[in-house]
């Protein structure tokens, strides 16, 4: 990833999805930790996003 001091929040969104996908990238944007994000499966980020929308 690439570092993202000085980024705005759109560009750290876009980065994430980039990154890690939709879902996941929502999640964190969601103050979900970052690493139970990224450690878990894309089934279940979806399942989460789901859940809070």
């Amino acid at each position: 990833m690439k570092k993202n001091i000085g980024a705005s929040k759109e560009e750290m969104f876009e980065t994430w999805v980039t990154e890690l996908g939709y879902n996941k990238a929502v999640l964190i944007s969601c103050c979900y930790p970052v690493k139970t994000v990224i450690e878990q499966s894309e089934e279940w980020a979806e399942a989460e996003v789901e859940a809070i929308s």
